[in-house]
């Protein structure tokens, strides 16, 4: 019986293999750890809007309302009215498009984006948070 032994042609082709298995798990892992990372900016965001509306609505008696199409303006009122800088949340007005109505504040997704299809919301009065995903 003569032993058979593999060729290097052989090994080379299992090694590449693995290595296009290994880098498709990669990028997965990536996306996934680029999309969590994101959706804690816009929570932190959205936290800052939130104690922002909190001092709001205890000098004014209501909420105030972002729209969707203008949010710097909203957010220089609501930082005349409390001192807190919410600038920086402009920057993510690329990704997300934020709108708050009563005391829901809502961040959505843009399309084309990698966030697109998610939605954060928060709502002010009950504290609680919700994360839709895309199916």
């Amino acid at each position: 019986m003569g032993k058979r032994s593999y060729s290097l042609i052989e090994l080379l082709i299992v090694i590449i293999v693995v290595g296009i298995i290994v880098a498709i798990g990669a990028v997965i892992c990536y996306q996934r750890v680029v999309i969590s990372a994101e959706l804690a900016q816009v929570k932190h965001a959205i936290s800052l809007l939130a104690q922002a509306e909190r001092i709001y609505f205890d000098e004014h008696g209501q909420y105030l309302a972002i729209n969707s199409s203008d949010p710097g303006a909203a957010i220089d009122t609501l930082k005349e009215a409390t001192g807190i800088d919410l600038r920086p949340i402009l920057s993510l007005t690329v990704k997300w498009e934020f709108s708050m109505g009563g005391a829901i504040i809502k961040a959505a997704g843009r399309s084309g984006q990698r966030v697109s299809n998610y939605v954060v919301e928060y709502n002010c009065d009950t504290g609680t948070w919700t994360i839709t995903r895309p199916q």
